[in-house]
């Protein structure tokens, strides 16, 4: 026995991503599953710096084709601190620096703008996956592959607005009751008074769903299998000439 969506395919509280505009809604949620693996496996074998660079630029330019470019922005936004703290870093202490500039170390900046361009690329690469593909889509393609574990899936995703909820409730509860938060331990003590409570209710409503599951008479099923269509197999060969292309130009490169 499946687990049945409600009507129009949505999980409640689970937000669908954006439309594709040149048709990314209509693949399989498999075939980009595949598609984002060989983007990302492509990208551990590359090392020069200016070759990740136009992957990523491809990579926006494909975000905004499909118009999700505004939503890959802000995905990748919050890890550009990240990547400039790795750039000072590796460019004043990488033990391999012996050219500098000043007191900037050439071998530790290429090194570190190498890192981050990668870590970037991967982030755009799975992001660019979870923007152009329904959730219950993703849920409906590993239900047919494991039923139990698209089941536990789209359970996991229908209680996540219900504890975003209650932590929100917890966290105004504990305020009100004076709730100070003003040092780092005491921060460390109010993140534990919400916390605690949070994973005790959560754990309580998965043991009632697991019962109501239970007599219910749910059943795991050998699901119907992965199955791919035309388009499917084109987007994937479309992933793997990506693959080999950035193989081959990072073999030649180096």
């Amino acid at each position: 026995m499946q687990l049945n969506l409600p009507k129009g395919g949505r999980i409640p509280g689970v937000r669908p991503g954006p439309t594709a505009r040149i048709g990314l809604s209509q693949v399989n949620a498999g075939a980009k599953c595949i598609n984002s693996l060989l983007i990302i496996a492509s990208l551990l074998f590359i090392g020069d710096w200016r070759q990740l660079l136009a992957n990523l630029a491809f990579l926006l330019v494909l975000s905004a084709l499909a118009g999700v470019g505004r939503p890959m922005l802000h995905k990748i936004k919050p890890f550009l601190f990240i990547c400039l703290i790795m750039l000072i870093i590796h460019s004043m202490f990488n033990p391999h620096n012996s050219t500098y500039f000043y007191f900037v170390g050439l071998e530790g900046l290429t090194y570190g703008a190498t890192t981050a361009l990668r870590l970037l690329c991967i982030i755009a690469a799975a992001n660019f996956l979870l923007l152009t593909t329904e959730t219950a889509g993703l849920v409906k393609w590993i239900e047919s592959i494991n039923p139990a574990l698209g089941t536990v899936l789209g359970l996991v995703l229908s209680v996540l607005p219900y504890m975003q909820n209650q932590l929100s409730t917890t966290w105004e509860v504990q305020s009100a009751r004076g709730l100070r938060h003003e040092s780092y331990l005491d921060r460390f003590r109010a993140y534990i008074a919400v916390i605690v409570p949070v994973i005790v209710k959560s754990i309580i409503r998965a043991q009632f769903m697991a019962q109501l599951l239970y007599l219910r008479g749910h059943e795991f099923k050998t699901g119907p299998g992965f199955k791919m269509q035309r388009r499917d197999w084109l987007f994937t060969g479309c992933g793997m000439a990506y693959f080999i292309t950035n193989l081959v130009i990072s073999i030649n490169i180096s």
